[in-house]
């Protein structure tokens, strides 16, 4: 749920269209001993408008891992591909302390505040946030339509789609 949610914000703004079906696989293979949630899913959605995509929504990073999360969208078409890496805003650092180890340094805009902004500018203006309850609404559909799937295995069709 941590991490489908924003895939899903995003396709469904840069393909302005909504998810009908979805099918899932989840686990917990990466933290069995410390959680007990799942850690790990493939999401494969059908959208509205025939197009298909899949998430990958694990935990699957090291805890080493130089950021928390990673929201990258990676967009295949006929006639190319386009790229979102929403917090590729880094530099890679190496220390000859610890030759082995690396760092992420960020720089540039920090889309968290960016939202926190927009929200509370929309409250100031007294108008409608650019992202809406309806926004969460869908992605929260999906989100339980992917538990859903997974429990019953198999692809689960999104009511109104």
């Amino acid at each position: 749920m941590d991490h489908t949610v924003h895939l899903v914000d995003l396709l469904r703004w840069c393909l302005a269209t909504e998810i009908a079906e979805v099918y899932a696989e989840i686990g917990n293979p990466f933290y069995p001993d410390e959680v007990k949630v799942d850690t790990a899913g493939l999401v494969l959605l059908t959208l509205l408008n025939g197009v298909h995509a899949s998430v990958d929504c694990s935990w699957s990073r090291p805890t080493s891992y130089p950021r928390w999360g990673h929201l990258k969208m990676e967009i295949l078409g006929e006639k190319g591909v386009g790229v979102i890496d929403s917090f590729a805003d880094h530099l890679t650092v190496y220390s000859k302390r610890a030759l082995r180890d690396a760092s992420w340094v960020g720089f540039g805009a920090d889309p968290n505040l960016a939202m926190l902004e927009e929200f509370v500018a929309s409250i100031r203006e007294k108008r409608e946030p650019s992202v809406t309850w309806q926004d969460g609404y869908e992605a929260l559909r999906v989100a339980l339509a992917v538990y859903e799937s997974a429990a019953e295995k198999k692809a689960v069709r999104l009511l109104n789609s």
